[in-house]
């Protein structure tokens, strides 16, 4: 691909089939999640029924104690651990931890296949100015952390391999360590399918939810209805084939197609978390909501496939801030965490002495742009292009503290693009 107009023919196609890739950043652990998930319920696997000293909703990453632990309570280099904590409402239970000596630079921690998902947090102690602490699993970078003394939020990682955590420019006294949660059986609070394997949230990225619905074992059809704005609406759905071929889905509001594509055999506990759909319209008023199986893109005829799950709900859509004529949200949620509009810069823009990590996106100019991430002492990342249109926006990478990045929009020669960089930041409780 070397041309706007070849990235624009290859955006459409991709926009044929409705394809939701996963963003690159920790995909492996996300596909290892989605993986386990049928596989880990179908086995029966329930929650333990050991009592719970403290639950945590990390969604909006609240400040944790860290003060001195009671006997009761889980300590990892100098830090309290919850028991228990919640990664955007799904449930994790503490499983195990792992601590550096005063003056030890690194740690690791072996995790075998368990069939259900992890998360872990990173926690450090006594980190002079200008350390850090860097996690990887099996040698990819997970997360970077600086001190001086921090217990990092957790974020969903795969169900195996080797987590290291090394520091760089640490002192005697310096200690780091980690902790590891596993997915527990039950699902985050909201509607879920008669198998108990998908839910739609009560909330995603602060959105309500409005209204949903998933079809019977056996129908080939499911609507609900729902009251506002169509500009106040967003919907989402799942089509999850099982396995039979030739299955495509159709979504409509109040009669008119609005989404098309085909059903994937994909074991996603958490369809709202992929994105959202809106009508186009401006009407107000009571909608329907209407989700059905069919032979074909946009086809008419309800056609039944067994085994298929099919579902849609509707959230409210939260306001966003307009850069360059398009309308990009405040809140997103990526990697387990909520994240908070920080920035909206012009085409180049430099970030410098972090206290956490960044999530980057971008508005493209009317010919499309691809984002460059320049990091000093580091490879430098080209993000996937996007066309410009009305409205176009992308959330691209993750980018670490303890490193300088230089930002910059390009098109495909690496000239300068025209656009605006955006910043989000962690969102705090």
């Amino acid at each position: 691909m070397n041309t706007i107009d070849d990235l624009r023919a290859a955006l459409a196609a991709d926009a044929a089939t409705v394809a939701h890739d996963e963003h690159p950043a920790r995909a492996a652990g996300v596909q290892g999640r989605i993986r386990t998930r049928r596989r880990r319920r179908q086995a029966g696997l329930a929650a333990a029924a050991a009592a719970v000293a403290a639950v945590v909703g990390f969604g909006v990453l609240p400040a944790l104690d860290d003060g001195p632990a009671p006997n009761d309570e889980l300590e990892v280099a100098g830090h309290v651990v919850p028991r228990e904590v919640r990664i955007l409402d799904f449930p994790y239970r503490f499983e195990t931890s792992a601590e550096s000596e005063p003056g030890e630079g690194h740690v690791e921690l072996d995790l075998p296949a368990s069939g259900a998902a992890r998360a872990v947090t990173v926690a450090v102690d006594d980190l002079p100015p200008g350390s850090t602490a860097a996690l990887r699993l099996d040698g990819v970078l997970l997360a970077r952390v600086v001190g001086p003394s921090r217990l990092d939020d957790p974020f969903p990682i795969g169900d195996d391999g080797t987590l290291t955590l090394t520091v760089t420019g640490g002192s005697g006294d310096t200690r780091v360590g980690l902790a590891t949660y596993e997915r527990t059986a039950d699902l985050a609070p909201g509607l879920a399918d008669t198998s108990g394997t998908v839910v739609f949230r009560d909330r995603v990225a602060g959105k309500p939810r409005l209204g949903a619905v998933f079809a019977r074992p056996g129908a080939a059809e499911a609507s609900f209805t729902v009251t506002g704005r169509l500009t106040d609406i967003d919907v989402a759905r799942h089509c999850d084939s099982n396995g039979a071929p030739g299955v495509y889905f159709v979504m409509s509001i109040d009669d008119g197609a609005t989404e098309s594509g085909r059903c994937r055999d994909v074991d996603d506990e958490d369809p709202a978390g992929g994105g959202y759909v809106s009508s186009g319209g401006t009407e107000s008023g009571r909608h329907e909501v209407r989700i059905w199986t069919t032979d074909r893109l946009y086809g008419e005829e309800v056609v039944a496939f067994p085994g298929t799950v099919l579902g849609a709900a509707a959230y409210g859509s939260s306001a966003g801030t307009v850069v360059r004529g398009a309308e990009v949200p405040e809140v997103i949620e990526r990697d387990g965490r909520l994240w908070q509009l920080e920035d909206a810069v012009g085409r180049r823009h430099r970030l410098d002495d972090l206290d956490g990590p960044r999530v980057l996106g971008m508005v493209p100019g009317p010919d499309g742009a691809w984002l460059e991430i320049r990091e000093d002492l580091g490879p430098v990342r080209t993000s996937d292009g996007l066309a410009g249109g009305a409205g176009a926006h992308a959330i691209n990478d993750v980018v670490w503290p303890g490193r300088s990045y230089e930002l910059s929009l390009v098109d495909v020669d690496g000239d300068p693009a025209a656009g605006a960089i955006l910043v989000y930041r962690p969102m705090q409780g």
